[in-house]
């Protein structure tokens, strides 16, 4: 009687041990979700909100934050509002920033599960241009897009993570799909499916990063691209020339071989920012390298972004 009564207890015993190890294996990100919090009716036919979108910079590895007010509709969450605005891209005020959803896509469905935000999208966000760009181009273009929504909801502060879900069969609910349809790489994730992702910060753009990819196009001498980065105006009146006259300036005074940055700091208001940069530049005139030190570059408020002041890096060159 008991060994039959060891046997029956071990039997229990182990039926616990199984279940608590299954329940031990369910995903979290894979449970069910809730559906966001009802809408307050009393809220009306609208209301402004202060939200903070993420925008390409045009043909450049970074995003751009863009302080808005919009008015979230009657019976609409400001989640949706916010992909809303990001799937209507950037106004023709700034001509500096691209759209980064694909053409046609649509937000299918919010909800939440703790502190992650459940995204559906249509199947759209999965197409891709790769007959007038390069595959690296293409899966860059795809990585912003999931960053601009990520940062864009996690700005809310209501949501520490967002989980993209894709509608990839047309039926309305969405499914997790692999990184490496929306651009990630081997280089950049080692999962099978893209999982819920925070706040990404190394591709927001600051004023380090932006004097980076503006004197990177110097070096490598493309000037159309380098010439956005410049302000269209300085202090003292001086107005950047058209890209012809920046162009024949730069070449006359010779190429920028390298260049080490220091700090830069934004500017604020009417007041510039500046850059202290070295320089190592060859002269057109005499073919001699020369390197300026702790160069001072002006920074200049110009929309969302702190450009360049043209004349400054002109001064510098000159100087050495």
């Amino acid at each position: 009687m008991n060994a039959l009564r060891g046997l029956r207890l071990c039997a229990v015993f182990l039926i616990a041990l199984l279940l608590s190890g299954c329940v031990q294996t369910v995903i979290r990100e894979d449970a069910e979700q809730a559906p966001l919090p009802a809408i307050d009716p009393a809220a009306g036919v609208g209301r402004d909100v202060d939200i903070t979108l993420y925008f390409r910079l045009t043909d450049e590895p970074a995003l751009v934050p863009v302080q808005r007010t919009v008015t979230v509709r009657a019976n609409e969450y400001v989640e949706s509002a916010v992909v809303r605005q990001l799937i209507a891209g950037p106004t023709a005020l700034y001509g500096d920033l691209a759209p980064v959803l694909p053409q046609g896509t649509r937000l299918l469905e919010l909800s939440r599960d703790g502190g992650i935000l459940y995204v559906t999208l249509s199947k759209e966000m999965l197409s891709e241009d790769t007959e007038s760009v390069s595959r690296e181009e293409a899966e860059l273009a795809k990585r912003l897009s999931v960053y601009a929504i990520v940062d864009s909801l996690c700005a809310l502060g209501d949501a520490s993570r967002v989980q993209i879900m894709i509608d990839t069969d047309g039926t309305g609910k969405g499914a997790r799909v692999s990184p490496f349809l929306l651009g990630f790489t081997s280089e950049y994730t080692s999962s099978q499916w893209l999982e819920p992702m925070g706040m990404e910060q190394s591709v927001v753009i600051t004023p380090v990063l932006f004097v980076k990819l503006a004197l990177q196009h110097m070096v490598e001498q493309d000037y159309a691209q380098a010439y956005m980065f410049f302000a269209e105006s300085e202090p003292g009146g001086l107005q950047k020339p058209d890209y012809a006259a920046f162009e024949t300036d730069m070449l006359s005074l010779g190429s920028i071989d390298d260049f080490t940055i220091h700090s830069a700091e934004a500017g604020k208001g009417s007041l510039s920012g500046k850059a202290a940069v070295d320089i190592t530049w060859t002269s057109a005139e005499d073919k001699r390298q020369r390197t300026v030190k702790n160069a001072a570059l002006q920074l200049i408020p110009e929309g969302e972004l702190n450009k360049i002041g043209f004349y400054s890096l002109l001064d510098t060159l000159r100087a050495g």
